[in-house]
């Protein structure tokens, strides 16, 4: 009798089954918890994703705006900027303002705290879209700055600032941005940089007539000038038409000619039709003739003659560093014996220098 109990609860223990039946304890998962699994993960991710944006306003301000504040000044100063030239747009036209994707003021990414005077000048230039500044040649603040140099989602305040630790009139004193709330934390980084000061300009004399029926004397001269000579130099100490302004300066002793007419000309001029007249363009960038300190129309009587060609010009005639061309110059009688002069290092006076600053970066 005991023998049958036991194994009453033997059989009992091990729910021994019917052939062709499943009992209700199998490892299986039914299509409801499926389908209830799938809706919690589901629900899961979308609560995780949006409590990382609920908590953005909760981030330690020290090390977030520091963090963010150097990330901004490396931007600034070791970055040429996209494009390297975006400051040659004219920021008054729309598509050229969109095309400034990232405000770098280095001269080149291969130089970092080396900067452009000329992208220093452009980036301190600034207005409040308030006044207008989207039919000007400036920068709207702060949310051309915030685009292109803070970046991100995160409505971050700034203030920029720059001082020239050189003689007057290298002791800059710009900024830009809004004022550091008192008592408030930020962010902050300083910089020691190097601003290229740039020249081009080109003064010489024609001092050589002596008789002006003499047939070696010529009623024309040509200022050539060597793009890929130039560029020959590294960045921070290069003389660059391309991208800065150039001046020639013509002096004239015991004469007082008439110029006929200013050309920009590519070299070599092969028979084909290749020279650009002073009044191509009526906008900037362009060539201007300058009489005797003031800018008028050619043929008039001088003794002093300035072509000034505006950074850009060189680009939007469509030339590059790899071109040369001829500044000609023809004026109404013979005016030297030496037609050719030659704009490179050793004729341009002074070359160009670097001047210390500090640049400052606050961020809260």
């Amino acid at each position: 009798m005991n023998q049958l109990f036991i194994c009453l609860l033997f059989l009992n223990a091990v729910k021994m089954r019917v052939p062709g039946k499943r009992g209700n304890d199998e490892g299986l998962l039914s299509i409801d918890f499926i389908i209830g699994f799938t809706f919690f993960m589901v629900a899961l991710i979308f609560v995780a994703v949006m409590i990382s944006g609920l908590l953005v306003h909760l981030q330690s301000r020290t090390i977030d705006y520091d963090a963010v504040a150097y990330r901004t000044s490396v931007i600034l100063v070791e970055d040429p900027g996209e494009p390297a030239n975006w400051n040659l747009n004219d920021l008054s036209i729309p598509a050229e303002r969109d095309s400034v994707r990232r405000l770098g003021l280095a001269i080149d990414k291969n130089y970092p705290a080396v900067l452009k005077l000329s992208k220093v000048e452009k980036f301190f230039n600034n207005s409040t879209p308030m006044g207008g500044c989207y039919s000007l040649d400036t920068f709207c603040k702060p949310d051309d700055y915030r685009s292109r140099l803070i970046f991100g989602d995160y409505p971050y305040q700034f203030n920029i600032s720059m001082k020239g630790l050189g003689s007057e009139p290298w002791n800059w004193n710009y900024t830009v941005g809004d004022q550091i709330p008192p008592n408030s934390s930020y962010g902050f980084i300083k910089r020691i940089v190097k601003v290229q000061i740039p020249n081009s300009t080109y003064v010489f004399e024609l001092t050589n007539l002596t008789n002006e029926t003499d047939p070696n004397n010529q009623n024309e001269t040509i200022i050539r000038i060597d793009f890929s000579d130039l560029y020959g130099v590294p960045a921070p100490y290069r003389i660059d038409p391309l991208n800065e302004e150039l001046n020639i300066t013509i002096n004239f002793t015991n004469l007082t000619p008439t110029l006929a007419q200013a050309q920009i000309c590519t070299y070599p001029l092969v028979g084909v039709p290749g020279c650009v007249l002073e009044n191509a363009y009526e906008d900037h960038p362009r060539m201007n003739v300058i009489i005797d300190g003031s800018e008028t129309i050619p043929n008039v009587t001088s003794d002093n003659v300035t072509i000034i060609i505006d950074n850009g010009y060189f680009h939007r005639v469509g030339f590059d560093r790899f071109d040369a061309v001829d500044v000609r110059l023809t004026f109404d009688r013979n005016v030297t014996n030496q037609s050719l002069f030659n704009y490179n290092y050793t004729t341009v006076n002074p070359l160009p220098r670097l001047e210390p600053a500090v640049i400052e970066v606050r961020v809260w």
